[in-house]
Order: C-alpha cells, then structure tokens, then sequence
C-alpha cells in the first residue's frame, strides 16, 4: 500500500489528499447538520410547549389565589352592596381565566405528567365537591341572609389541594424545561471526521 502510494505522481496524491479533507468536512458537515436539526427541535419545543405551560401553570396559581381573596371579601361585605358586587364580579372574571388557562394548559400538554396535575387540579378546583362548588354553596347562602353559615361553609372550602396539584404541575415543567435545555445546550463536541465526545452534564 505504502509502495503504490510513493508510486503515485504528485498531482495524483494532491487530488488523493484533497478528497480525503472533503470527505472529513462532508461527514463532519453531515454530523453537525444532523446535531443542528436536534437541537433546533428542542429549541421549538422549549418555545412552543415548555415555555407558555410554564407560563399558564404560574398563572392558574396567581388567578386561583387571587380569586380565593375575592371570594372571601365578597362573603365579607355585608353593607356596601355595590363593593360586594364588584368583588362577586372579579372573582367571577378571574374563574374564568382559570378555565382558559387550563384549556391553554391542557393544549400544550405532551406528557403524562403534565396532563395527570392538570387534571388533578381541575378535580379538586371545578369537580363534585371542589372548590368551586363549595364557593357557590357559600354565596347561596349569603344570598339567603344565612351568613354565619355562609362564612362557616366556605372556611370548609380548602383551595390547599387545588394549589397542591397547580404546584405539582409547576414543579414537572420546570423539570422538563431543566432537561430539554440540557439537552439543547450540552450537545458533545465534534472531533476529526465527525465523531463526538461525550460532553459532561452540568451539575
């Protein structure tokens, strides 16, 4: 082999050795294309899912706890009907961004994980004997002037489990986001010819 190669002409070992650098840089072109087009899925799906579940989960606390107070203040406001309407009225606005922040959430869902604390939540905040539920049972009532009862039925009414489960759901996100960006960002490095080394997770 040696012998056949030192008995090649000069031109024919440049042309030998140019071919051998492009098919390098053809393979490691290859490999790269091939990381490239991995790592951009990952991107989209950072963008496209992680990202606003991330975002809808955070909010469904943030509405749920707001919509929590207002519903107290509403029982509270025993004198100035106006305030008390305003207050029915906000937490009512505020139930339903929780139903569209689920409907989001459920749209974006591509785990189990993610689906199983949606669905609890939802369970525990709109299903038979939630939160929800309970929260009508004490403005009805309120309605009926039965106000002891009113208060008494609604400090019955917990919104721990609805904001266990919203928690729960957070917490897999982030956990989910803390892999794909791993993933995105760790990708090993190309050595001659288009081979990788394995690079170390942060950590």
């Amino acid at each position: 082999m040696l012998r056949w190669f030192s008995n090649l002409k000069i031109a024919h070992k440049l042309t030998l050795g140019f071919g051998l650098v492009l098919l390098l840089m053809l393979g490691t072109l290859a490999t790269d294309v091939v990381v490239s087009t991995a790592q951009t899925a990952v991107a989209d799906h950072l963008v496209d899912h992680l990202y606003p579940a991330r975002q809808a989960a955070r909010e469904i606390v943030t509405l749920a706890r707001a919509a929590d107070s207002d519903a107290g203040r509403y029982l509270l406001e025993l004198d100035d009907q106006s305030r008390a309407a305003t207050d029915l009225r906000t937490y009512e606005q505020e139930v339903q961004q929780i139903r569209q922040a689920l409907a989001q959430a459920n749209a974006l869902a591509d785990t189990g994980g993610q689906r199983q604390n949606i669905q609890a939540f939802t369970t525990f905040y709109f299903g038979k004997g939630g939160y929800y539920e309970g929260s009508e049972a004490s403005f009805t009532l309120k309605r009926a002037g039965k106000f002891s009862l009113a208060f008494g039925h609604f400090a019955d009414t917990p919104l721990a489990p609805s904001l266990h489960a919203a928690d729960l759901y957070i917490v897999t996100v982030e956990r989910e986001v803390v892999q794909e960006t791993a993933a995105e960002l760790y990708q090993p490095p190309v050595e001659a010819g288009g081979a990788r080394r394995s690079a170390p997770l942060p950590s």
